[in-house]
C-alpha cells in the first residue's frame, strides 16, 4: 500500500545510520488500539493530509506490504481544508491512516523523500514508473469540468473531504458518527462512487471556483 509519513531529520538520520532514534511521539486523538509497550508508526493514506500534521517536516512516500499493516483507522486533525472547501476547518476532522508496529517496519519500504507534495504523489504515481511492479494502483485525478485539464481537477483527498463534509452535515456535524460510517468501507471505492454520483455538484463547484480565480 502506498502511504505517506512526515519525517523528522532525526528519523531520517537514524535510517541512514541504522540506528533507532528515540524522540517524543505526537500521538493525537485517533481510533487505534495500542498494545502496551509496543511502538507504532503512523502513515497517512493520502499525501495531501501530511500537511495537516506539520508543514516543517519532509514527506516520506512508503510502499508498505499489506501483511504488516497492523490497523486501519482515522486520526483527528484541526484546520483541515481543500482549495474549494473549508467548512470543516474548525472541526477535528478524521483523516484515514494506517499503523505499523515499529519492529515490522524496514527502511527499504521508504520509496522517496520529498520536501513538497506534487501531482504524482497526490495520484500515487511512483516516480520510477513501478506501480505495476509493486501491484500498486494509481489514484488519478477526477475531472472538475469535463473539458478542462489542470487546476480544476480533484484528487481522491479532495473528494474524500466533500464526502466527509456531507456526512457530517447529515449527522449534526458529529465527526465521530462519520468515522463509524466510514471505518468498515473500502474508501477507494467509496470515493470513486461518490464522485460518479455527484458529478453535477462537482462541475458546478468547479465553475464557481474558476470564476473566483480568474
Amino acid at each position: 500500500m502506498i502511504v505517506y509519513r512526515c519525517l523528522t531529520s532525526a528519523e531520517i538520520l537514524g535510517m541512514i545510520n541504522n540506528k533507532k532514534i528515540d524522540y517524543p511521539v505526537r500521538r493525537g486523538e485517533n481510533t487505534f488500539n495500542y498494545e502496551k509497550d509496543c511502538n507504532y508508526k503512523h502513515f497517512f493514506v493520502f499525501a495531501q493530509h501530511t500537511k495537516n500534521y506539520s508543514s516543517n517536516l519532509v514527506i516520506g512516500e512508503y510502499i508498505i506490504p499489506n501483511n504488516i499493516i497492523d490497523q486501519y483507522g482515522f486520526g483527528f486533525y484541526g484546520g483541515v481544508k481543500t482549495s474549494r472547501n473549508d467548512k470543516l476547518f474548525g472541526y477535528y476532522t478524521p483523516l484515514p491512516e494506517i499503523v505499523v508496529k515499529e519492529e515490522n517496519l524496514k527502511k527499504d519500504y521508504l520509496h522517496i523523500v520529498s520536501s513538497y507534495i506534487d501531482g504524482w504523489m497526490e495520484q500515487k504515481i511512483l516516480y520510477d514508473g513501478s506501480n505495476n511492479t509493486y501491484n500498486e494502483p494509481t489514484e488519478k485525478y477526477f475531472r472538475g469540468i469535463p473539458d478542462w485539464i489542470g487546476y480544476t481537477d480533484y484528487s481522491y483527498s479532495d473528494i474524500y473531504y466533500e464526502m466527509v463534509y456531507q456526512l457530517a452535515k447529515k449527522n449534526n456535524m458529529n465527526l465521530y458518527k462519520v468515522v463509524k460510517l466510514l471505518e468498515n468501507v473500502d474508501l477507494h471505492t467509496e470515493i470513486k462512487n461518490y464522485y460518479e454520483e455527484n458529478k453535477k455538484f462537482f462541475y458546478k463547484q468547479t465553475e464557481n471556483y474558476v470564476k473566483k480565480h480568474k
